[in-house]
């Protein structure tokens, strides 16, 4: 998922690692980011919390650099894709 705010110049990706917990994201708006001390609503508004769980967000250019490729999952649930 992204989220942006052009007024900010900012963009968000927000990531789940397929494998689980225990190898998160460390950077820019990483679960305990000081980052997101100055951006409280949008902490609110993307319900960002510190949580070992395999799922973080970061920003749209360090997902470029960091990242060559994407898979993209589909799940089938309750008879409907999602």
């Amino acid at each position: 998922m992204m989220k942006e705010w052009p007024k900010l110049q900012l963009r968000l990706v927000k990531i789940k690692n397929p494998w689980g917990v225990g190898s998160e994201w460390q950077g820019d708006f990483s679960d305990d980011s000081k980052l997101w001390d100055l951006y409280p609503k949008l902490k609110e508004e993307l319900q960002a919390q510190y949580s070992n769980n395999g799922e973080w967000w970061m920003t749209f250019e360090d997902w470029v650099k960091n990242f060559s490729k994407v898979y993209i999952c589909r799940l089938f649930e309750a008879g409907k894709w999602h």
